[in-house]
């Protein structure tokens, strides 16, 4: 059986290519400062927390190349090898207990001995832990994870929510952008005097905000706004196009579900507001003939903010209920928005909390103190607590022996990749 390594995600045999050699085991050196001082024997060392890189070599060769069949083309092995754009995953044969997480940044001559023997020399280099191989740990609220290294560990983290609280505040619209905390009535019509006319798609379309005040004008009543059932009731007046509707904060590239019930027909509207030229570069809609809606989208990718707008079909006083905004592809049952939507998670009595509300996945890697929300990094609202609840300066770990874990009701489960390691 020929053997062979794995590095980020695929197989060497893939690209033709085995290992001619066990790999020298190299041991990482410990970051360390020296002096010598004048009269005293030896020298003066302070040790750090910390070690040096390790250089992994695999001496590779063709499959095929006694028989003369060695690959002409190196391309695809080069583009393999610098896929990773960080420190990636590393793995052969000869060691299944343990992988390394590496980088590749040596290509010399590499190609010329290819290409002239069919053999060469891959080098990665990889940081000093040499990780233990082990299958993600699903923890209850409260259970404990066991150390058994000598090393504290930086695990990474997976939590799991209902992603079914609303992220909409029917009385203070929050979270908004750019609408004093409030919905504000919308006009759709071209033929308003003052309405700004804005280009989307090659077309021209008027979406002009007015303040609450504007009701005094005649052009909308809006009669009920009510959080904690989820209502907003409203009547619009004349012949123009009228609505509510309000800003909210989203995420780029991501999937949202609208969700309402309404007395009669009605209108919904998504505007999508670019980052880099704060203007309206598409829509998404839907109409609602039996008086209910059930609408997913997903915001284009320089997208982080939106405006949601309901329309009615006529002049008649209208109610839509059960308003619904929630993160996925998903109708969730109404929740009433809550501001203060934190989650906790603790270990041995270190807390990261986290500003949430609805979501479905969140990550926490804790070699990287990085927090991320269904693939996109989320570290606002993000903070750690001490046992007292100061602030820390030290995230998450997993200490040598037994290590607890505990966290909110809001997080439905938790799975933890310990990456225990050794020297």
């Amino acid at each position: 059986m020929r053997s062979t390594f794995t590095f980020n995600g695929h197989k060497c045999d893939e690209f033709g290519i085995y290992i001619s050699k066990k790999p020298q085991l190299n041991r990482s050196q410990r970051k360390f400062q020296s002096a010598s001082v004048a009269g005293r024997n030896g020298n003066i060392y302070q040790f750090q927390d910390a070690w040096d890189e390790v250089v992994v070599t695999y001496d590779i060769f063709a499959g095929g190349y006694e028989q003369g069949d060695a690959p002409r083309d190196f391309t695809a092995i080069m583009e393999w090898l610098n896929s990773a754009d960080d420190y990636a995953r590393l793995e052969d044969s000869f060691d299944e207990d343990h992988y390394r997480m590496a980088v590749f940044v040596d290509a010399t001559n590499i190609e010329q001995k290819w290409y002239s023997t069919g053999q060469a020399q891959i080098k990665f280099r990889c940081k000093p832990q040499h990780y233990l191989v082990g299958e993600v740990v699903s923890v209850e609220d409260g259970d404990t994870i066991t150390n058994p290294t000598n090393h504290v560990a930086l695990p990474i983290i997976t939590l799991t929510g209902e992603g079914a609280s609303s992220l909409l505040d029917l009385e203070k619209a929050s979270p908004s952008f750019n609408m004093g905390g409030a919905w504000r009535f919308f006009s759709e019509s071209l033929d308003w005097f003052g309405a700004t006319l804005i280009s989307m798609n090659g077309s021209y379309k008027s979406v002009t905000m007015y303040t609450d005040d504007y009701a005094s004008q005649g052009r909308l009543d809006v009669i009920n706004r009510q959080n904690s059932s989820g209502v907003i009731s409203f009547q619009k007046l004349g012949t123009s196009k009228w609505g509510v509707g309000t800003g909210i904060a989203v995420m780029a590239d991501t999937e949202y579900t609208i969700s309402a019930t309404g007395n009669r027909p009605f209108e919904v509207y998504v505007l999508f507001v670019s980052d880099s030229s704060s203007t309206f570069t598409s829509e998404a809609n839907a109409f609602s003939e039996s008086g209910a809606v059930n609408f997913t989208f997903r915001t284009p990718n320089d997208c982080t903010k939106m405006i949601l707008v309901f329309y009615a079909t006529d002049n008649n006083a209208i109610t839509i209920s059960n308003i619904m905004f929630a993160m996925g592809a998903e109708a969730k049952p109404f929740k009433p928005f809550e501001l203060d939507t934190s989650e906790t998670i603790t270990i041995n009595g270190t807390t990261l909390k986290i500003m949430l509300n609805g979501f479905s996945e969140a990550v926490i890697d804790c070699e990287r103190e990085n927090f991320s929300v269904n693939g996109a990094d989320n570290n606002i609202g993000v903070s750690v607590l001490d046992q007292y609840g100061n602030l820390s300066v030290e995230y998450l770990k997993l200490d040598k022996g037994e290590n607890q874990i505990s966290f909110s009701e809001g997080i439905t489960s938790v799975s933890v990749d310990c990456r225990f390691w050794e020297l």
